[in-house]
């Protein structure tokens, strides 16, 4: 080879060796959304070195490290570990992301100073520890994801400092076991994603401790059978996700000690489908999930047969009593028109009555019955009509207030979306810096590249005093 060209080359590779050890350590491309302050981090830490001492990078105009907001990880970044450098420049910081960094642990001092923290999301790495104290700091948090990781489990004191916790993700990971005290800290938990883990039974009594917790969504582990005593007594449970499981059998007091709305359980052994029943009785679901139910008694008979009426009697009194108000409504047809009645066992006997006893059509109506009912001056039967229409009333009631809780779920959803729609947009001008960002180096690139031709065209012109 020519020597002219060896020195080119050997230029060219100490240019990149230089620019790489430049670039080595924590950068920061700051932007500014609509209500945040973000830092687009870039970490080039291959060997998981904690001894950085500042952050390169250049403020917008009037803005410093107290006024970032939001970290997210620039998609080449690469380190074994979270600096600490990261939270002791950014204490302010209330949203982290750190995705596909290849991050292996994470250690007590990786979000020590950052207190004010709110949401965490570490998906997509490497992660398979978690050191025990590593959110002890952390007592504000309320969202934690750090699924698809390759967890095999967590320590057992990893969530007590997390009291604020309300939403916790550890899907598609490798854990087989969950642990009771994980949850015991987590009574303010919403929503827990363990999907994609696998499980083949939750413990009993496991979620006992969250006693606000809203939605489970477990789908693909490897359950087989669901206990009620898993989860004890649930009144804002609404949602449960056990979608592509091996579910053969589940206790039935699981409606009963909740208030579950959305069941989910499509590609299971024991029943194919996606149930919504919002009713009091729930009685789609149960007759959805009868096979199920029907598995279970016969896996464990005798263990739900009592229980299990006490707790409907409990949840469901008004409507057991408003069903044997209306059986002993219509039983008497002896005064009754035999063409008027369809029949005695009509579910809803209120229209019935009105049609059937022309005398009192006026009771059905809003106005109040004649004083005295009670005190037997009127038939007994208008008596019984009366206690219906209460019934009835009770039960719209009922329904107005499930509409309310719907309405109020409706709502929940619309601002989720909102929140959804303003962080696309914030990263829609993240992109549009990137793209900026992006066009800057390839100009200067392209620059660099006519210089170095324009060298390389002035030494080949030259004489070679090679010998």
């Amino acid at each position: 080879m020519d020597s002219k060209y060896f020195i080119i080359i050997a230029i060219l590779l100490l240019n990149t060796y230089t620019t790489s050890a430049q670039n080595a350590g924590v950068s920061c491309l700051y932007s500014m959304s609509v209500s945040d302050y973000s830092c687009i981090l870039l970490i080039n830490n291959p060997n998981g070195y904690n001894n950085f001492t500042s952050i390169n990078g250049t403020h917008l105009a009037g803005k410093t490290n107290a006024d970032v907001t939001v970290i997210s990880s620039n998609s080449q970044s690469n380190t074994l570990n979270v600096p600490s450098i990261i939270c002791e420049t950014f204490k302010n910081v209330k949203k982290i992301i750190l995705y596909l960094s290849k991050i292996q642990r994470i250690h007590d001092y990786s979000f020590e100073k950052c207190e004010q923290l709110l949401h965490l999301e570490l998906i997509s790495n490497m992660i398979s520890r978690i050191d025990e104290d590593a959110f002890e700091e952390n007592s504000k948090l309320e969202r934690l994801y750090i699924g698809l990781n390759p967890l095999t489990d967590l320590p057992e004191d990893l969530f007590d400092p997390l009291e604020n916790l309300k939403v916790l993700s550890f899907s598609r990971s490798e854990i087989t076991t969950l642990r009771p005290e994980w949850f015991e800290p987590l009574e303010n938990l919403e929503t827990l994603w363990i999907y994609e883990n696998p499980i083949s039974e939750f413990p009993k009594r496991i979620f006992k401790p969250l006693k606000n917790l809203q939605g489970l969504y477990s789908q693909k582990c490897n359950l087989k059978t669901i206990h009620s005593d898993s989860f004890g007594i649930h009144p804002q449970l609404t949602t449960f996700s056990f979608h592509a499981n091996q579910i053969g059998a589940i206790d039935e007091r699981l409606i009963d000690n909740t208030n579950v709305t959305y069941f989910y359980m499509t590609m299971n052994d024991c029943a194919d489908v996606n149930i919504t029943d919002t009713s009091a009785s729930r009685q789609s679901m149960r007759t959805a999930l009868r096979d199920c139910f029907g598995n279970y008694d016969e896996l464990y008979p005798g263990t739900t047969t009592t229980t299990r009426t006490t707790t409907t009697t409990t949840r469901t009194t008004t409507p057991t009593t408003t069903t044997t108000a209306r059986t002993t409504t219509t039983v008497p047809t002896t005064t009754v028109p035999t063409t008027t009645v369809p029949t005695t066992t009509t579910p809803i006997a209120t229209p019935t009555t009105t049609t059937t006893i022309p005398t009192t059509t006026t009771s059905t109506t809003s106005k109040p019955l004649p004083p005295g009912c009670n005190a037997g001056n009127l038939d007994e039967r208008v008596c019984k009509i009366e206690d219906t229409i209460e019934e009835f009333h009770e039960n719209f009631k009922d329904i107005r207030d499930e509409n309310k809780e719907l309405k109020e779920a409706l709502n929940n959803q619309t601002a989720l979306i909102t929140d959804i729609i303003e962080e696309n947009q914030q990263q829609k001008v993240l992109i549009e810096e990137l793209q900026k960002e992006l066009k800057d180096k390839s100009d200067s690139f392209s620059k660099s590249l006519e210089d170095l031709q324009e060298q390389v065209l002035i030494l080949s012109t030259r004489p070679c005093s090679c010998h």
